[in-house]
């Protein structure tokens, strides 16, 4: 599952443009969006809406602070340990990616995930993520939650936390250098098996 992050790395006064996807494959989502509770019940089941699937998107280009820590997580908590070290970078105008998605409950759980795969990708290229992104480490995280995109768009949008009992997904990327990015880049969580509840709220509550 694939949508633009546009770049414009003008350290190097070049623009070039990175994929996303939503999974370890453009053929499937991350598990981080599937999870579900210790008693097998799915989390996303708060943002249910009839025969539809209704939330919001935002992802996030987390700047370490200058730190190239590995992809596990104890790594990622010891190198944004420092309070303020890391943030959220926000585009130009202050504001962070938000999309709306409304997909049909019928496309989720399916073994073939090409065409849930297809319907979100259409819904998630409407707009760039940023076109000015940090010259230097960052973590790109997503999140599904049943928040509204105003939160994430107005005044104070870098600092808002993610409201965790909204929260229903959550997938980040290995810590990158962006400007040495040739192709797409994969978000995924750190999980063994789909009951992760505990680990999807921990991931959209990063960094401290």
């Amino acid at each position: 599952m694939r949508y633009l992050l546009l770049l414009s790395l003008l350290a190097c006064q070049r623009t070039h443009d990175v994929t996303i996807e939503l999974g370890p494959d453009n053929q499937r989502i991350s598990v981080g969006f599937q999870c579900r509770r210790l008693d097998n019940t799915f989390i996303g089941d708060i943002a249910l809406a009839g025969d539809r699937l209704k939330f919001r998107v935002v992802v996030d280009i987390i700047d370490l602070g200058g730190g190239l820590p590995g992809c596990r997580g104890e790594e990622l908590v010891q190198t944004c340990a420092t309070p303020g070290r890391c943030s959220i970078a926000t585009r130009s105008d202050g504001t962070r990616f938000c999309a709306e998605l409304d997909l049909p409950i019928a496309l989720l759980g399916l073994a073939d995930q090409s065409q849930l795969v297809a319907t979100v990708h259409d819904q998630l290229t409407k707009q760039a993520i940023t076109t000015d992104a940090p010259d230097r480490p960052v973590l790109i995280r997503s999140v599904a939650t049943t928040e509204t995109c105003d939160a994430f768009e107005g005044a104070g949008a870098a600092a808002h936390a993610f409201a965790q009992a909204q929260v229903i997904g959550c997938a980040y990327s290995c810590p990158v250098q962006l400007d040495d990015i040739a192709g797409p880049i994969a978000l995924s969580l750190d999980v063994f098996d789909d009951h992760c509840e505990a680990q999807v709220k921990v991931c959209a509550s990063f960094p401290p």
